[in-house]
């Protein structure tokens, strides 16, 4: 091989290594500080870093210093062809020894480029090292200082249960369970959400078995103008823990063989931390009851 193909394998080759490293396994090793309360390990860290191969040489501008020859005195021509020849082949070792050593490092060292500070509605800070090494086949090791600033949280509903001596309505998350506890078939006919002053009402039948539980998505029951009242944003414990809201759930229904309808309805006020909590890891917050004044939303 000549040392122009020998120069341009290399090249190749280097200019690979730039674009595997998406492929190269990680092991992302985060230091979580600040409000680790809201976080519930679902930050994708390999999307927030790169890395890039430990080369000093810019493929760019690795070339031939261009030799110009003509015109030329006849009887120094042939030294200056001599000299020429001598320089391009000190030049192009040159080349391929800082690219041989490029791809010897560069596969082997990795520069870390981090900078994101948003994801998954997180608001966080984020180090890493500059360098990180890869020894053989195993993964690459990457720590990475994560400081969490504030969290987004949408679709924020409180967990309810309200029960009469027919029905009971639970929900928690995004669902909402109809258990029917009489010996007979109940229909729920209508439903209404409250969320602060939104109110929003639907009339979708549910039929509910004897002694059954029927499940459905919240998403079901509310409306645009309440899914942006249940979204808080960039919020923090302490924000949270002076914020409350009011939320409440309504169903008018009907036992088969009455001849009457029902309500069962519950509308009271609920502290945002205890609210987040239950989100973050469900059950570790029993919301008591809070004085139903005016909805605050202090941010």
């Amino acid at each position: 091989m000549d040392s122009q193909s020998t120069l341009s394998a290399l090249k190749t080759e280097l200019d690979a290594i730039y674009r595997d490293t998406a492929n190269i396994q990680l092991d992302i090793q985060p230091d979580i500080t600040g409000f680790t309360e809201y976080y519930s390990n679902d930050i994708d860290f390999r999307s927030v870093v790169e890395l890039i191969p430990g080369t000093s040489t810019s493929i760019a501008n690795l070339a031939i210093e261009k030799k110009e020859l003509l015109p030329c005195n006849a009887s120094q021509c042939l030294q200056t062809v001599r000299g020429a020849i001598a320089s391009l082949r000190a030049d192009t070792e040159n080349i391929e020894t800082l690219l041989a050593k490029d791809i010897a490092s560069g596969q082997n060292e990795y520069g870390v480029r981090c900078g994101q500070t948003t994801q998954a509605g997180y608001l966080f800070t984020l180090s890493c090292p500059a360098k990180v090494a890869r020894e053989g086949t195993e993964p690459v090791k990457l720590p990475l200082s994560v400081h969490i600033l504030a969290r987004d949280f949408d679709a924020l509903y409180p967990r309810v249960d309200v029960t009469d001596e027919n029905l009971s309505i639970a929900i928690a998350g995004d669902k909402v369970r109809f258990t029917n506890l009489t010996p007979n078939y109940l229909s729920v006919k209508a439903q209404t959400v409250y969320y602060n002053a939104q109110v929003h009402t639907i009339s979708s039948e549910i039929s509910v078995a004897p002694g059954a539980t029927v499940t459905r998505s919240i998403s079901e029951f509310v409306s645009p103008a309440i899914e942006i009242e249940s979204s808080f944003r960039q919020m923090t414990p302490g924000k949270a823990e002076n914020t409350s809201f009011r939320f409440g759930f309504a169903a008018n229904y009907r036992v088969a063989g009455e001849t009457t309808d029902s309500t069962l309805h519950e509308l009271r006020s609920f502290n945002l931390a205890c609210a987040i909590q239950d989100r973050v890891r469900p059950g570790s917050c029993e919301e008591t009851a809070v004085k139903d004044t005016k909805t605050k939303r202090n941010y």
